[in-house]
């Protein structure tokens, strides 16, 4: 159930209660907290995986690695490198008139964080975002997706176990876009963090800017692959069919387009087939099927329907028929399409791919630049050289050479343009979740009128003239 304002605006009161408790503990508290939360999600992990295979309609194995192991090495990470992030660091400056200064940058937390977790990875985005933004001392109120229904009471019992909402650090809120609107516009929510589709990242992006509220968006886009006449066909048929298919191809960095030059087009599309086929045996072995929304459904319809009036060729991995449902995962290759066909323009996020053959790939990759947003970028090719020249011209925040659609927890993540705004994970993530504070400190014994203060004598003029011209 919805919680009215007068039920949200006691919970934003309780976190901010808990952020000026939280915000003063002792690192060592708080990365005994992260610790207990990962503990927590270790015993549980087995229990979670299940949930998270059962709502999201994917392989045990793969609800494991891709958001339970997710989130324990994001805790592990941070919790061994958190300390030494957040130390003071001395900056020295050794101009005239400044050798007994000494300054200190310092990075204090923002206050109160809403973390929108997304539908398509209800555990491990949200969970891993508030990992590092509470040890840098900020609470977070985590809002899961209202399309998930049996991952935030579990989400709810770790928090509670590992006793984040009695120190101040966590606090879940449920609700759909009424509660996420209401946290938007709270004075007391000092950032949005915001994982989701490009169009809602879009919405979220304005109601941010109006209130006057920093934010980072994960707004998706998926991933666009180059494969090179050089490349190693098979393992790029491997890892291209994984990436496309792995979470039913709702995932921000599934591979949506391919871009393959036409010499090796014929070999590499019999190999991607067969990959193809592996893993929907494989996944046919699990009873459950997803089901997608009527709106996503009529998508991948649209889509279909327009390439195939186009010229282009379907592949049903269950085979062509009229009649096919489009409410259970089956993948869907789509070949034989123009570069410049308004398919590749827009996300898929689903079981849909289109593979493109080219002539001139450096030129096509320019021409992706323009065309759309793309998070991340994957390039096959043996040749190291060749690969990095191309990673250059490319407009995304990841790219990955020989592999595709990973992450790690010690590597920023985030895309550019439409697909991003801001930096998750990593060290660099520090500065999405403190402010920097710069103290300079010179001791009063040896404090004295600055030079460049009143007055201005003429003795002063010739200094820095002089100054200017021969020493600065």
């Amino acid at each position: 159930m919805p919680l009215d304002t007068i039920e949200l605006e006691k919970l934003v009161h309780k976190a901010e209660s808990g952020f000026q408790k939280w915000k003063d503990m002792d690192m060592n508290i708080r990365i005994k907290a992260v610790r207990q939360l990962r503990k927590a999600v270790q015993q549980k992990s087995q229990i979670l995986a299940e949930a998270i295979s059962i709502e999201r309609c994917r392989p045990f194995t793969e609800s494991l690695t891709q958001e339970v192991f997710s989130v324990l090495e994001m805790a592990k990470f941070c919790e061994k490198n958190y300390s030494k992030w957040l130390s003071n660091h001395r900056i020295p400056y050794r101009r005239p008139g400044f050798f007994r200064n000494k300054n200190i940058l310092t990075r204090e937390p923002l206050g109160i964080v809403a973390i929108f977790s997304p539908g398509n990875f209800p555990f491990s985005w949200g969970m891993m975002a508030m990992i590092y933004t509470i040890l840098a001392g900020n609470t977070v109120i985590l809002k899961p997706s209202e399309k998930s229904q049996k991952l935030p009471m579990l989400i709810e019992q770790l928090i509670n176990e590992s006793r984040l909402t009695e120190l101040g650090a966590g606090i879940l809120i449920p609700g759909g876009p009424e509660t996420g609107e209401y946290l938007i516009q709270h004075p007391s929510v000092q950032k949005i963090i915001f994982f989701g589709h490009q169009k809602t990242g879009d919405k979220i992006a304005h109601a941010c800017i109006k209130h006057c509220k920093p934010f980072i968006l994960e707004s998706g886009g998926g991933s666009t692959s180059f494969v090179l006449k050089d490349a190693d066909l098979e393992l790029a048929a491997s890892g291209l069919a994984w990436s496309a298919f792995y979470a039913n191809g709702q995932s921000c960095v599934s591979t949506e387009r391919i871009f393959i030059d036409r010499a090796i087009e014929e070999e590499f599309l019999l190999l991607f087939k067969k990959e193809t086929r592996a893993i929907w045996n494989d996944r046919r072995q699990n009873p459950s099927r997803i089901e997608f929304a009527d709106s996503d459904q009529n998508r991948y319809k649209d889509f279909i329907n327009t390439a195939e009036s186009e010229g282009a060729d379907i592949y049903y991995i269950e085979g062509k028929d009229k009649t096919q449902s489009f409410t259970h995962f089956c993948p869907t290759i789509i070949s034989k399409i123009s570069s410049k066909n308004k398919l590749l323009k827009e996300e898929i996020f689903g079981p849909l791919v289109t593979i493109v053959p080219i002539d001139d790939i450096p030129r096509t990759a320019l021409y992706v630049n323009k065309a759309f947003s793309t998070l991340g970028v994957s390039i096959w090719s043996r040749n190291t050289k060749t690969a990095m020249s191309l990673a250059k011209k490319i407009h995304a925040g990841m790219i990955w050479i020989n592999d595709s659609s990973f992450g790690l927890p010690n590597l920023p993540w985030g895309g550019w343009e439409k697909s991003g705004w801001g930096t998750l994970f990593s060290e660099h993530s520090l500065h999405e979740v403190t402010r920097m504070k710069w103290v300079s400190r010179h001791p009063a014994l040896w404090a004295k009128p600055r030079i460049w203060w009143n007055p201005y004598t003429p003795i002063k003029k010739k200094i820095f003239l002089i100054s200017a011209r021969y020493f600065l």
